[in-house]
């Protein structure tokens, strides 16, 4: 009887840590942390996901709150999604691709890895916007988080409370309360967002 009681706790460990894993992990000291310098704007962060996955709001919250832009595809409302989804050899989702990195179900360990891999391999969006507009051929917008981070987009509009615009493809979104100012480089103009954002 005690040798079936000892592998019933020993089958009952494992199973409880997968089982409450998001709520442990955060306990876990980490020696890679999200680096604090991480360039959102040259993102190439790509999440194919779907409306009703748990799994893919932890990842959406984890990229909102670290200011990470990044590009969703719904692999159910999106044939095109679904078919990159089929190509990248999905399983299941969320399927995070960082650079050229696929990361298969949420592991936030790998997705801030994987970030600061990205990070130290691409270029800054700000050198890219001076280097461009030193020689005259950026004349779109740039995007002022209150971060410090800078976002070169040709084009952005308002939608609800996000300013969106798009890259590499996709359609990325940008909470207003995050964005400090648009600056239109062809004309000249500033325009400044509130901190406080209220919904009438």
């Amino acid at each position: 009887m005690r040798k079936w009681l000892v592998l019933l706790v020993l089958i009952s460990i494992p199973l409880a840590a997968y089982q409450y894993w998001d709520k442990i992990e955060p306990y876990i000291p980490r020696e890679i942390p999200l680096a604090s310098t991480f360039d959102s704007s040259a993102h190439q962060v790509v999440m194919y996901s779907t409306s009703w996955c748990p799994y893919c709001q932890k990842a959406r919250e984890f990229f909102d709150r670290h200011d990470i832009a990044y590009t969703e595809y719904d692999i159910e409302k999106s044939p095109e999604a679904k078919r990159q989804f089929d190509e990248l050899r999905g399983r299941g989702v969320p399927l995070i691709v960082v650079g050229t990195e696929k990361i298969r179900g949420w592991n936030r360990t790998a997705v801030k890895a994987a970030l600061t891999r990205l990070k130290d391999s691409a270029p800054s969006a700000h050198a890219a916007a001076q280097r461009a507009s030193t020689v005259g051929q950026f004349e779109g917008y740039i995007i002022h988080l209150r971060n410090g981070r800078k976002i070169p987009v040709t084009d952005y509009w308002e939608k609800g409370d996000t300013i969106e615009y798009e890259m590499f493809g996709g359609i990325v979104g940008v909470h207003r309360t995050r964005v400090a100012m648009i600056e239109n480089k062809a004309g000249g103009t500033v325009k400044r967002y509130s901190p406080i954002f209220k919904k009438n």
